[in-house]
């Protein structure tokens, strides 16, 4: 068979602007690739992630174990002194960690904002201060401390402003510790393209500001004994800005066409036998492998052991964070000012869970998003909303 053209490859994959199709054009390319067992010597050390003071980004597909490495990753930290401050993002997996170190555990302040912890002990820190976690996680004498916002957060832009709010309190507080009194500081994200994406590809204006940040922080955080430990589905959800101050990558399986562009500057110097062995490697290994790279463009297959889990461990949040402080006030002038028949509503005393039950949302959908139905519709609903409530008070 002839020598399969990366290039080519390449340039047909910038044309496809669809993601499934972008899929199937990779199978056709791998299914013309044969057997060929090709033994590859890197001399790679994978103490050196450990060592270090670089950054490290996981990427791979969802559910093959990305949330798993970065926990046993950051246990070997922590093993070694290190104290870790780690954003949850809503899967609230922690508590096998957690289980072994002293942990505090800061969550949203407000009514009905709740965290039920079984199977292993943490103090609860209830607070919408990014700064007051910022200085607790370094006054305190907790080695692990979580950060549980997300799972309390149904509209994107409120976590993207919150952790813009935290990343810029972590900068100032390191330009503000002296050299001495500097802390070495794991600062750990699961799924970073949930907060940032490349320009462009935002999901809301504070998601592009919080980018900004990232982009121009990062690389400063060596200075101040901070590294960043983080995931991400693809290499394409985090812009090259970012990805380019990671000096250790760890590619777990993937699609194709998500790694195609990154393998093929990480391999440029790669034999094409070489090359392709990698690549079909990447897209069918199990969970328990990663493929490294380190900061030299070295890379091995490693296999790495899971933390123990669990069965009695669990970790339950409850209840709605809809906005900041600050923006608590914009956002409610915002819904009274939407419809004339929602702040009639609302001046009679309805819930806005009520509302938003009745007009079809989700139970738990209790943010400004339940205000952007048409007056149209509120105007065919309200008139039994409020027959509903009469009806209700009358049987009582």
């Amino acid at each position: 068979m002839a020598e399969i053209d990366r290039v080519e490859i390449t340039k047909e994959l910038g044309k496809i602007k669809n993601r499934e199709k972008a899929e199937a054009y990779m199978a056709t390319v791998l299914s013309q690739v044969p057997d060929a067992p090709v033994d590859v010597q890197t001399f790679t050390d994978i103490n050196d992630l450990f060592e270090g003071d670089g950054h490290i980004l996981i990427e791979g597909k969802t559910g093959y174990g990305k949330t798993t490495l970065l926990l046993t990753l950051l246990k070997r930290f922590l093993d070694d002194g290190w104290k870790v401050l780690y954003r949850d993002d809503a899967g609230c997996e922690f508590g096998d960690l957690a289980k072994y170190f002293k942990t505090q555990i800061f969550i949203p302040e407000g009514e009905g904002i709740s965290l039920t912890i079984r199977g292993f002990d943490a103090d609860i820190v209830r607070t919408n201060s990014p700064k007051k976690i910022i200085d607790m996680t370094y006054k305190g004498n907790y080695p692990l401390n979580i950060i549980v916002f997300d799972a309390y957060v149904v509209n994107p832009a409120v976590s993207a402003k919150f952790f813009a709010k935290l990343f810029m309190q972590l900068i100032h507080k390191c330009q503000q510790t002296p050299r001495r009194k500097k802390q070495p500081l794991i600062f750990s994200i699961d799924e970073l393209n949930d907060l940032i994406a490349p320009h462009g590809r935002g999901i809301t204006g504070a998601h592009e500001s919080l980018l900004g940040l990232f982009e121009v922080n990062t690389r400063k955080f060596r200075k101040h004994k901070v590294k960043l430990i983080s995931t991400t589905h693809r290499f394409t959800q985090i812009s090259i800005n970012v990805r380019s101050q990671c000096d250790h990558i760890i590619v777990k399986k993937s699609y194709g066409a998500d790694i195609w562009d990154f393998m093929s500057r990480a391999l440029v110097t790669a034999n094409n036998k070489t090359f392709w062995k990698v690549l079909r490697k990447v897209i069918a290994m199990p969970p328990n492998m990663f493929l490294y790279f380190d900061p030299n463009g070295h890379f091995d297959f490693l296999t790495f052991l899971d933390i123990p889990r669990d069965p009695n461990i669990d970790v339950e949040p409850l209840g709605v964070v809809e906005a900041l402080e600050k923006d608590q006030k914009k956002i409610k002038m915002n819904v009274h000012t939407r419809t004339g028949q929602e702040l009639y509503l609302l001046g009679k005393g309805w819930k806005r869970i009520e509302i938003a039950k009745l007009l079809g949302a989700t139970p738990n959908a209790v943010t400004v998003d339940v205000y952007r139905f048409k007056a149209r519709d509120i105007n065919a609903k309200v008139h039994e909303m409020i027959s509903t409530r009469t009806k209700k008070t009358e049987e009582e």
